[in-house]
């Protein structure tokens, strides 16, 4: 599976009685071709839709679209797909191939509600210390002034459009723990997007890790700490769902141990 997780479509209304039922959901993990061939990766029955129709495939910035076929159409919230132009395939959105129009759903690499979290506990001693920019400072520090948030890793100022820092100083008010979706939304507003802002959080932290400014090592002994499943410092996207947790029906999960957050509130 992708940073991205899975791509659900889900059938929400078709030109054909016969074909794709009303309701029907498939499940896209990693890139795909739809279309009625049987060579086609998903297959879908509707004669409305071409043998090779459409392409889906997940990138480090998200799911992608392109038309594949000539005769019959594509629509991406209305507006018309062009043949063989890439297109970003957003969560929420509607995704029309020939005569049935699909709910596109983009479900974060997240882990299965069974999955078990250890208490909190105080990192052990042997674990290099997480420390960022000046002496002893948390890896993130977190300043809410009314309305507005900033988040920082260090010496560095996370770019985070406001909602997608909103959403982390409420897990970062509660590190360790998993918070349910509802809990998060009281908090940031009901508008907010969930799944897209902890992409965000996630691709902001990869980028500190990519360049450098955040060894990867020493965040995922911190991880280890708290959650149950340690990730693999080698695997950085593995790495990043277990630390920003997203878990399938249940919330999401800032995965580090106390000492490791600061949360500064003014105003």
């Amino acid at each position: 599976m992708s940073d991205w997780g899975e791509l659900l479509l889900t059938v929400r209304q078709t030109s054909t009685p016969e074909g794709l039922a009303l309701g029907a959901t498939l499940a896209v993990a990693s890139e795909a071709v739809l279309g009625r061939s049987p060579e086609a990766t998903v297959q879908l029955a509707d004669r409305t839709i071409s043998r090779r129709h459409a392409r889906v495939w997940p990138t480090s910035s998200g799911w992608q679209v392109c038309h594949l076929a000539e005769g019959n159409g594509a629509f991406l919230d209305g507006a018309p797909l062009a043949v063989g132009v890439e297109t970003p395939l957003i969560d929420g959105s509607s995704l029309q191939l020939g005569g049935v129009v699909f709910a596109v759903q983009v479900v974060l690499g997240t882990l299965p509600f069974t999955t078990p979290l250890r208490p909190l506990r105080p990192a052990p001693a042997a674990i290099e210390p997480l420390t960022v920019g000046a002496s002893g400072e948390p890896l993130l520090v977190v300043r809410r002034d009314g309305d507005g948030c900033t988040v920082h890793c260090g010496e560095r100022l996370l770019p985070l459009a406001p909602t997608a820092a909103l959403v982390l100083a409420a897990l970062a008010a509660r590190p360790g723990v998993v918070v349910h979706g509802w809990d998060i939304h009281e908090d940031v507003g009901y508008a907010c997007n969930l799944p897209q802002a902890v992409s965000a959080i996630r691709r902001a932290l990869r980028a500190l890790i990519d360049e450098g400014s955040l060894a990867a090592g020493p965040l995922a002994q911190a991880v280890a700490s708290v959650y149950a499943e340690a990730p693999v410092a080698d695997d950085v996207g593995a790495l990043l769902r277990a630390l920003v947790l997203a878990r399938r029906g249940h919330g999401y999960g800032l995965m580090l141990p106390a000492q490791q957050v600061r949360v500064e509130t003014e105003g």
